[in-house]
């Protein structure tokens, strides 16, 4: 063999190996990050998702007890579990009318606040890689932190700290959870 076979041989050995190790390197890293768990939701016309870390439980909706007065939103008080949950139409919050429908499910946002959204559908378990996921700014009052994108999906990902806050900025110092 040619010295110069030898080294287009070497050069090849080398590019192989490398190929070789890569491919590891990026097995080993998808296989370390954790899929993002979602819940797909509608709310009036819209979709949406919501990451369910952010959440404490997820319940059927039942009684609501309406307040006399409140924030915009607060549907009232309702109990799970033996805790008062302040409800909040989610749609309320975010701007879609949803008041043609009826809640059935709460979510309990997780955290020391005793909030809970109230919304009609919960139609799906999502799987999500962090590479599916695109910073998203300026919609729906700021709520929505995440886009979704899934092969022909596109749902805003909702940001419930941002919710929360707000909630807690519409409230009068004296009435807030506990």
């Amino acid at each position: 063999m040619s010295a110069r076979s030898m080294a287009v041989v070497q050069a090849r050995l080398r590019e192989l190996r490398q190929t070789f190790d890569e491919g590891f390197a990026r097995a080993e890293a998808e296989q370390d990050a954790e899929p993002i768990l979602l819940l797909g939701l509608h709310v009036g016309m819209s979709r949406f998702a919501v990451p369910i870390a952010d959440l404490a439980g997820v319940h059927p909706c039942s009684k609501i007890a309406p307040l006399p007065t409140g924030p915009e939103g607060l549907l009232g008080l309702a109990g799970v579990r033996g805790r008062l949950y302040a409800v909040y139409a989610l749609g309320a919050l975010l701007g879609v009318d949803a008041s043609a429908e009826a809640p059935r499910w709460l979510l309990l946002a997780k955290g020391a606040e005793s909030v809970a959204f109230a919304v009609s559908d919960v139609d799906a378990h999502l799987r999500a890689k962090g590479t599916e996921l695109r910073p998203f700014d300026g919609a729906r009052g700021g709520y929505v932190g995440w886009l979704l994108e899934q092969g022909a999906r596109r749902l805003g990902v909702l940001d419930v700290r941002s919710l929360l806050s707000t909630i807690e900025q519409r409230t009068p110092v004296g009435r807030r959870a506990r």
